[in-house]
């Protein structure tokens, strides 16, 4: 088997298995001894981290700092300016921008699914690392060693892929999926009963990836 085809293989059966973790957890799901902790590895500006609870105002939090650990039924949030924010989960990093909002959902140590309530979060991927899910609006997104970024607004969910590539099931739990390849982006308005199909990225989204990619990181 090609390594291409047992990707395409892969996808499928990883996104079968964290929708089904997605559809299992609520804040208090997940064992948070079973699995290691997110570890904050940077951050810049405002930034809030919740160690284990996930409160309405997440400003009530405490601010966030280097080493601090976050487990399931916890999150992450980034003021306004040039807040950042960077997150290690196992072999993953996470980078939210500015006004964003991630939430750790639950992992079963093979599969971590997390929660985009707000902004935009990019994640580089290493392969052969436990499968990651990301859930926002009407799109859930999972993939397998990948650099990929996923943002929610007005206009909807907005997923583009640089390297590698990733499935993207609309609505959650649906079944009905598209795969979206590196150089590939999607729009998914607020309540789109089907994936749309994948584009070329625009030159407003290379123009982000150009900015971003060069601080993301995927372990060996």
């Amino acid at each position: 088997m090609t390594r291409a085809r047992g990707v395409r293989l892969a996808l499928p059966l990883a996104l079968a298995l964290l929708i089904g973790l997605s559809a299992a957890c609520d804040t208090s799901s997940g064992s948070s001894g079973a699995v290691a902790p997110a570890i904050v590895q940077e951050t810049r500006g405002s930034t809030f981290v919740c160690r284990d609870t996930f409160p309405a105002d997440l400003t009530s939090c405490p601010p966030g700092a280097v080493g601090d650990a976050v487990v399931v039924g916890g999150g992450v949030h980034t003021g306004p300016g040039a807040a950042t924010l960077l997150m290690l989960s196992g072999s993953t990093h996470f980078r939210l921008q500015p006004e964003s909002t991630l939430r750790y959902v639950g992992n079963t140590g093979a599969a971590g699914s997390f929660l985009l309530a707000a902004g935009r979060v990019f994640a580089a991927h290493a392969p052969g690392d436990q499968a990651i899910l990301i859930r926002s609006g009407d799109a859930a997104v999972t993939e397998l060693g990948t650099l990929f970024t996923v943002g929610i607004d007005r206009a909807g969910v907005i997923v583009s892929v640089q390297a590698g590539q990733v499935a993207v099931e609309v609505p959650p739990g649906s079944r009905q999926t598209r795969t979206v390849r590196a150089g590939e982006g999607l729009l998914i308005p607020p309540g789109a009963t089907a994936p749309p199909v994948p584009r070329p990225m625009s030159p407003g989204e290379l123009a982000v990836w150009r900015h971003i990619g060069p601080q993301l990181q995927v372990i060996p």
